[in-house]
Formats: C-alpha cells, sequence, structure tokens
C-alpha cells in the first residue's frame, strides 16, 4: 500500500505523476482520486485503483485493455504498472453523484425520487455491463451497492467506481470472508458461506438496488440480502411485497408494465440463486423488454390512432417472445 506521506504528494505510475487530491479507501485495496496536470490549465481529474495482482485482478485488467470502446458502465483503462505485488490502474474519475446518497436525499425529500422510467432505463445498462464483466471478463462483480454506482448527468447510463471485490468465476467456490461483502446488498449464497456462488449474486445485488430506487426500501423488509440466512428466511419471505404496491405514481402506470415489473424483480430477487434469471444477459434482457414496453405507452399517450398502438403492441410481444426463444 502507498504510505500516507506519499499520499501527501503524488503518484508516479508509467513516469506520469498524478498528484493526490483524496484518500477514498482505507482498505487493502485503494482508490484515490488524484490530478494529472496536462496542457490544459485546469488539468484532469482521474481515479487510481490499487489491488492485489492476484488472478481477478489481472483477468479484469487484461479485459479492459481488450475494450477499444468506452463500454457503457465501464471505465477506460489510461495506464497501469505493478509493484510489490499489487497493480494500479489509472481510470477516468467518474462526475456525477453516488447512488446511495442521492437515495439518502430522496428519502429526506430533499431530491426528487427516481422515476420507474429513469430506474429501469440505468438498472438495464447496469445488467449490460455486469453481463459484459462476466462474459469478457470472467470475473463476478461481487460488491453491487448504491455506494459503489454513480449517476451521471446522462440518465440511460450507471457507472460502476469499485471493482476491488472482483473474483474469478472458475474460483467463485472461494472467498477470503468478508471480502465485499454487505450484509443488505450481497446475495445470500456470499452471507452464508455457500459453497458455490455464481454471477447470479450480481443479477440479485442488482435487482436490490432497482427495487430500492422504485421504493426507497429494500426488498424483505429491508433485510435485502440477509433474508436468505436461516434465521430471517421464513418471516422474510412472507413479508416482501412487490415493487407495484410501494410505487408512487402507480395509478398512472398500466397494469400490465405493473405486473411485468413485480415478476422481473420477484424472479431476480429470488432466494435461492438457481431460481433466478439464468444470468445476468437474460436479466438484462427482461429489462430490455420492460424498456421498450414504458416507452411504448408514452409514445400511446401521444396517439390516436388504435392502429398505430396495435402495431405497437404486436412489435412488444414478438419482441418479448425473441428474447424468450433466445434465452
Amino acid at each position: 500500500m502507498l504510505r500516507s506521506q506519499e499520499l501527501a504528494r503524488s503518484i508516479v505510475i508509467r513516469g506520469r505523476r498524478y498528484r493526490v487530491i483524496e484518500q477514498l479507501s482505507l482498505s487493502n485495496r485503494g482508490r484515490w482520486k488524484v490530478w494529472e496536470p496536462d496542457p490544459k490549465p485546469q488539468g484532469t481529474y482521474r481515479t487510481i485503483v490499487e489491488l492485489p495482482e492476484d488472478s481477478a485482478s489481472v483477468q479484469f485488467k487484461n479485459a479492459l485493455s481488450r475494450m477499444l470502446e468506452n463500454r457503457a458502465g465501464f471505465p477506460k483503462l489510461i495506464a497501469w504498472d505493478r509493484a510489490d505485488g499489487r497493480l494500479r490502474l489509472v481510470l477516468p474519475w467518474c462526475t456525477g453523484i453516488d447512488l446511495k446518497s442521492y437515495l439518502d436525499r430522496a428519502r429526506a425529500s430533499k431530491a426528487q425520487r427516481p422515476s420507474l422510467w429513469e430506474s429501469v432505463r440505468r438498472i438495464r445498462s447496469l445488467a449490460h455491463a455486469l453481463s459484459t464483466l462476466h462474459r469478457h471478463c470472467q470475473v463476478v462483480h461481487g460488491d453491487i451497492k448504491p455506494a459503489n454506482l454513480v449517476l451521471p448527468s446522462d440518465p440511460g447510463t450507471i457507472s460502476m467506481i469499485d471493482f476491488g471485490n472482483c473474483w474469478p468465476i472458475e474460483r467463485t467456490f472461494y472467498r477470503v470472508e468478508g471480502d465485499g461483502l454487505d450484509q443488505f446488498y450481497s446475495a445470500p449464497e456470499l452471507l452464508s458461506n455457500a459453497s458455490i456462488v455464481s454471477p447470479r449474486a450480481d443479477q440479485f445485488s442488482a435487482a436490490i438496488v432497482l427495487y430500492e430506487m422504485l421504493t426507497l426500501q429494500r426488498p424483505y423488509a429491508g433485510l435485502g440480502g440477509k433474508a436468505g440466512l436461516a434465521q430471517y428466511r421464513n418471516e422474510a419471505e412472507r413479508s416482501y411485497r412487490k415493487p407495484s404496491q410501494l410505487l408512487q405514481d402507480k395509478d398512472r402506470i398500466p397494469r400490465l408494465i405493473l405486473d411485468e415489473l413485480d415478476l422481473l424483480l420477484g424472479r431476480a430477487l429470488l432466494l435461492e440463486p438457481e431460481s433466478r434469471f439464468g444470468n445476468c444477459q437474460q436479466f438484462a434482457e427482461a429489462l430490455d423488454v420492460l424498456w421498450l414496453r414504458l416507452q411504448a405507452t408514452r409514445v400511446s399517450h401521444e396517439l390516436t390512432g388504435k392502429t398505430t398502438i396495435g402495431r405497437l403492441t404486436r412489435m412488444l410481444d414478438w419482441l418479448k417472445r425473441y428474447f424468450e426463444q433466445a434465452a
């Protein structure tokens, strides 16, 4: 780890000097906000992430190096180096408010709560990013929660800012005790030290985040992933409330969409991982269908021709069948 004296000055990576502005984490996986001088007078803010040089970190770094385009939800790898058994990655600084702070403000009536449209659109982006992480990086994030997500100005995206607890998919049976665990947002199989943990754990955590964005509450009477522990399971399953029951403007949303939302989140939040969507790609595709229905609902308010609305409905039904067959 970098010493506190070094933090007061700068970090040098590949001959480039970065001045430390703020240390963002204190665990064995460090993260810093830094300032990089460049030809512009104001310079550029960056993030430096320091990870143990294990197989998950190397896989993640290699995957970022291969991604030529800046995929939504993923940082662009600017530079990296290794020293003393650790990797240091230079990533863009993600501007925006972290989701935890935003939801705290919404609960205190200091900010407008996220709408159904915005919530589905952002978590749809997150689900696709997680699918990319699983398929192309071959790692599980393991720590999806509002504090690790940032809302950029673009309402269609959400950015993951902390990858320090990733682990390789082929080693899902092994986790360091307490590493990356959050008692509310981690999947039950992580909290119970299950012998096998699949990428479906990320799906569960993302579904909790969506539920909370919609209702300002965590599912299972606030227990989230703790609901799957033996001492809570029976009571928690009885306490689960469908998100449509807690939506602020549910009377303005067609029943068809509310039912589809309830089914989607009800499946992704099942306490048994084998009963959830098969993978994050299927979860993302279900969100795609829901998003298309929401968009069609908006359009239908502006249309009066029944023929046009009928065509939209048939198109959405066809898309849903297509995604089901592709799965």
